[in-house]
């Protein structure tokens, strides 16, 4: 999850992650690895605004955590989150990602329309 990408409040938010070695070279996630990705104002903030985790039922090179338009509604727009995955293997407990991302406003949304001459 190296691009930059633009988030708008009330899209579906997918954050592909795969994992790489010093040398780039892929790593997979492994059968029991748990997963636990999370969404928070700052990193000192108790509360998270999304969250999920999730065991890797099957070995892969790649996931994806996704979240529905009504999970990311409750964003405030014009705003910066940190988001981080963190993995378990076994006893070992690491965070693997963290990034901060900015949420913008949205245009279109699933508001009724109060007006509509169409």
């Amino acid at each position: 999850m190296n691009e930059e990408k633009e988030y708008f409040r009330g899209d579906t938010f997918v954050f592909p992650f795969d994992l790489q070695n010093e040398d780039k070279e892929p790593i997979n996630f492994e059968t029991g690895d748990i997963l636990r990705f999370g969404m928070k104002e700052s990193i000192y903030s108790d509360t998270y605004l999304l969250y999920d985790e999730k065991t890797i039922s099957e070995n892969t090179e790649e996931i994806k955590i996704i979240f529905k338009p009504e999970e990311t509604q409750k964003l405030q727009p014009n705003k910066k989150y940190i988001i981080e995955l963190e993995i378990t293997r076994g006893d070992y407990t690491d965070t693997i990602f963290q990034k901060e991302i900015f949420v913008k406003g949205d245009v279109v949304n699933n508001v009724p329309k109060i007006n509509s001459d169409t």
